[in-house]
């Protein structure tokens, strides 16, 4: 992914050539709960842009000002929706998953905006050896670069995203946000009696995929969260014990082009 468009040529096929770009980036940042209700078409054109680079341009602005240009700039992108397909989003990978073993079972999207820098996975894995506090605070200063959507309005971002070829060639992606998965629907994300759950405020995601694109995925809903070191990424301590809570797990792009580790 390129980054920001200056609106001097398309990014994808999606004219960002807008007066409502800057404000609508600033919105995601200072305005998380808010951004989650854009449509679906909208989110996926907000994150085609660099939100880091953009949000450079609002800094001087005070919180209150961020605020209303945020709120005219919810409006502004919902009209532009009719103008937006999902066609036109560009995704580094987007996966489809059913949760079990809640009070309901759900169906989720996934959508991979691009993948964490070397750097940011850096800045992760040491804010995690920190402590939990720390590790949540780098998430929250993370850029975003992926959504989880559960069925409904609201949405979750996803500040981390990392992908490594397992040995036995399928795919091991870990996830990360800075919000506990239930924020806005605790009942849908009630785990079942007989499972533990953590009490961490964040969501750590762990989906294992096959050759043909279909697997399973775990999350920190109800298992700890450790640095591995060998793939130097994040992931969930003690994975293969931890219990299944996404099922039919299936990659709906093609297969990224991961780094290899050894476990």
């Amino acid at each position: 992914m390129s980054g920001y468009n200056d609106g001097t040529g398309p990014q994808g096929s999606t004219n960002l050539d807008s007066p409502v770009l800057p404000f609508t980036i600033a919105l995601h940042r200072r305005m998380s709960p808010v951004s989650d209700l854009l449509p679906r078409n909208s989110r996926a054109w907000l994150l085609q842009n660099d939100i880091a680079t953009v949000e450079r341009s609002t800094r001087t602005q005070t919180r209150q000002g961020a605020r209303l240009y945020g709120l005219i700039a919810v409006f502004a992108v919902i009209m532009m929706d009719a103008a937006l397909s999902p066609a036109q989003a560009n995704f580094a990978e987007r996966f489809a998953a059913t949760t079990m073993n809640f009070k309901s079972h759900e169906l989720l999207k996934i959508d991979v905006a691009r993948w964490s820098t070397d750097a940011d996975r850096d800045r992760i894995n040491e804010a995690l050896a920190k402590g939990d506090n720390e590790f949540l605070k780098a998430l929250g200063a993370a850029p975003t670069v992926a959504y989880i959507w559960p069925p409904g309005a609201l949405g979750y971002s996803l500040h981390y995203a990392c992908h490594v070829t397992m040995p036995d060639g399928g795919e091991r992606v870990v996830l990360a946000s800075d919000r506990r998965l239930g924020t806005w629907d605790p009942e849908s994300w009630t785990l079942n009696p007989s499972i533990l759950a953590t009490p961490y405020q964040f969501t750590v995601i762990e989906l294992r995929v096959g050759h043909g694109g279909r697997g399973e995925g775990k999350m920190s809903l109800a298992a700890n969260v450790s640095v591995d070191q060998g793939s130097k990424t994040i992931g969930l301590d003690n994975y293969n014990s931890a219990p299944i809570l996404l099922t039919n797990v299936r990659r709906e792009g093609a297969a990224p082009s991961a780094k290899s580790v050894s476990k």
